[in-house]
């Protein structure tokens, strides 16, 4: 006879909200079954399995004496929720008029993460997306320029500045700040490109 594997229950972590967001958060993940803890204070430098409540993950706190990042974000976590359940979360947020900042869900590769760290990454992937999408944008743009009539003059600052964009669009170790300079510095070299050619007549 097969063992039969425990369903996870379905929790949500809540943080950063204002008292009266979260209670209509809270309202409506009530409507849908779903626990609901809130996480504040020391306990975002616990892992995500424990505070969602699952077997083997001990509720272990920061030490009174480690330095404690507290961003100032909203959060909503959900943990054992399947992928329908957490379509039937967004919908039901959307149709109460309730926008969260941050959404994530709790996986067997997150969940050793402090809340801390989990919200360091989405944060991070936040702020580069905000960069990389008018990137790619601009990049996506290029192709409907004709660049032969770029000065030989400022052809290799043009050529350079391209390039350096091109591999930012696609590299997992670079900073929001590199992608953000890459950008700008593509689109000055290629105003100072135009402004040269309609210079030289």
């Amino acid at each position: 006879m097969k063992a039969r594997i425990a369903k996870e229950k379905e929790t949500a972590l809540l943080y950063g909200f204002t008292e009266e967001k979260e209670e209509a958060v809270c309202g409506v993940l009530e409507k849908l079954n779903i626990e609901i803890r809130t996480v504040a204070g020391e306990s975002i430098t616990m892992t995500l399995g424990a505070l969602a409540g699952l077997p083997g993950f001990p509720a272990v706190r920061a030490a009174d004496d480690e330095k404690i990042d507290f961003p100032e974000c909203e959060a909503l976590v959900l943990s054992g929720v399947s992928r329908q359940r957490l379509d039937e979360v967004l919908a039901a947020l959307k149709e109460a008029d309730l926008s969260v900042q941050f959404k994530a869900v709790v996986t067997p590769q997150n969940r050793s993460w402090t809340f801390e760290k989990m919200l360091e990454e989405i944060r991070y992937e936040d702020q580069m997306m905000r960069v990389l999408v008018p990137l790619r944008q601009n990049l996506e743009r290029l192709k409907g320029l004709d660049l032969s009539t770029i000065p030989d003059s400022h052809r290799r600052a043009v050529d350079v500045a391209i390039s350096r964009a091109k591999s930012m669009a696609v590299s997992r170790t670079a900073t929001p700040e590199q992608v953000k300079a890459a950008n700008v510095a593509m689109i000055e070299a290629l105003q100072k490109a135009k402004e040269a050619a309609i210079a030289q007549g």
